[in-house]
């Protein structure tokens, strides 16, 4: 009767992550570059450089989408958009042609 609570014990600690060696982890490298995408974003975006800010944002949206991590996917997108509405605004309004 001593098995019972031992296999119990073994089950419930592969399932709760207790040994490492059976959790299953998202790839590791494009996670560490999608943030080092976001940080190239932020750096960018407080420099006024939006195209590159742009450019970067885009970058860790497509590596967090292929780590499959739609939370992380979801900031950078948003922040991408937020770039390229700032780059709107910093585009020259052509002046009204007022009877011409």
């Amino acid at each position: 009767m001593v098995q019972h609570p031992l296999v119990a014990a073994l089950l419930f600690g592969m399932f709760h992550g207790l040994f490492p060696h059976t959790a299953i982890a998202a790839p590791v490298a494009p996670t560490t570059a999608a943030q080092e995408f976001m940080a190239q974003g932020w750096s960018a975006w407080q420099r006024g450089a939006f195209e590159d800010a742009v450019r970067a944002w885009l970058a860790a949206a497509q590596h967090y989408e292929q780590a499959r991590q739609p939370r992380a996917q979801s900031d950078a997108l948003t922040q991408l958009a937020h770039a390229y509405q700032a780059k709107l605004e910093t585009v020259p309004k052509r002046p009204p042609c007022w009877g011409v």
